[in-house]
């Protein structure tokens, strides 16, 4: 299982960045941009511990694989072993996913 990186709005995309370049992880993106019907995983969340928390409880942890069902606007319905899920646009943006 990947580890959990939380960012706090003070931190710069750039420190992410390195730390993934220094785990030798393939390049990330947020999920808002991955393709439809596309196998991806989930590499980190960005946000605070409370949204962390609520993304893991609907199974969407470092890790899991999940692919984008459906685009409704900036929303997004993902599914993940045969659970379909509903996400804001803003949701999907701080999850980084990398292609699997």
């Amino acid at each position: 299982m990947l580890p959990l990186y939380l960012t706090r709005p003070s931190e710069n995309h750039t420190q992410i960045i390195i730390k993934e370049k220094s785990m030798n992880l393939p390049p990330t993106f947020p999920l808002s941009m991955a393709a439809e019907h596309t196998p991806v995983r989930v590499v980190s969340i960005k946000g605070t511990p409370d949204f962390a928390k609520r993304i893991a409880e609907m199974g969407l942890n470092p890790g899991a694989e999940i692919s984008v069902c459906q685009r409704s606007g900036s929303g997004l319905l993902v599914s993940r072993s045969g659970t379909r899920l509903a996400l804001g646009g803003g949701m999907a943006h701080r999850i980084l996913v990398c292609a699997v």
